[in-house]
């Protein structure tokens, strides 16, 4: 998680969370913040690129739960 001072106007906040500032309430963007950084280890985070994927569940269900059945006769899921 990161942390840092709230950067909206009129909120004075030191402690903002990357996602929402409890001094104010507002969501906020965690790379707009104030001197962020990083809870575990103190660090000041770096902006990276990274890839997602999304698995539409609703579509692969059937041949998940058919899966999931036979895992569980195998012993291979619990």
């Amino acid at each position: 998680m990161v942390k840092g001072g709230c950067h909206l106007d009129g909120c004075e906040f030191p402690d903002a969370k990357g996602d929402q500032c409890d001094g104010c309430g507002k969501l906020v963007d965690a790379l707009m913040l104030k001197d962020p950084k990083c809870t575990t280890c103190g660090a000041t985070p770096i902006k990276k690129q990274s890839e997602h994927m999304f698995i539409n569940l609703t579509k692969i269900q059937p041949a998940l739960e058919e899966w999931v059945t036979a895992a569980k006769v195998k012993g291979k899921w619990s």
